[in-house]
């Protein structure tokens, strides 16, 4: 049986959650829900695993990952999605790597405040993005997030630390990077 997630992303069944399927969702999809939700992490960028916080969808297998991975569709899919959600980051893809935007509007900097955990959407998407055999776009987005961050960040030197520590677990030690 295939997961209920990669079927989504290949827009073959909405999200059980709002009845959307994915374009329609994209296309409607608000700034509040970007800096408030959550539940649509977990269908547009699948990871290994189940999620934290939304105990109701089903955690992808290697096999799914496998699929995806060969989906153009899905692959496509996913990408659109995460160029979307990071936009309001402002951080933008360019010649194949993401890059964050300076000119872009500074409310978008939001996430760079010590509120919201948008350091784990950021997470997530890389993680996806890895997954679909996307590595060098999933590196360079933690590496654009690190600099920001690090570089220019709004965050005291303690947020900043513990989210660069957690990056460096997830795609360092864990040779994911």
């Amino acid at each position: 049986m295939i997961n209920k997630v990669v079927l989504f992303n290949r827009e073959i069944i909405p999200c059980h959650l709002n009845e959307m399927y994915l374009n329609e969702f994209r296309s409607k999809l608000s700034r509040s829900v970007v800096e408030d939700g959550y539940f649509y992490l977990q269908w547009m960028f699948p990871v290994l695993g189940k999620s934290k916080w939304h105990t109701n969808t089903l955690p992808l297998c290697e096999q799914d990952i496998s699929e995806l991975r060969s989906d153009p569709i899905a692959k496509n899919n996913i990408l659109k999605s995460a160029d979307l959600i990071l936009s309001f980051f402002n951080i933008a893809p360019k010649n194949g790597l993401y890059i964050y935007n300076t000119l872009n509007n500074q409310e978008n900097d939001y996430w760079l405040r010590g509120i919201g955990h948008e350091e784990k959407k950021i997470s997530r998407i890389a993680l996806s993005l890895y997954y679909i055999g996307l590595t060098e776009l999933s590196h360079s987005l933690i590496d654009v997030s690190i600099s920001v961050l690090t570089d220019r960040g709004f965050k005291t030197k303690r947020e900043t630390l513990s989210t660069v520590s957690f990056w460096q677990d997830i795609f360092i030690t864990r040779q994911i990077y």
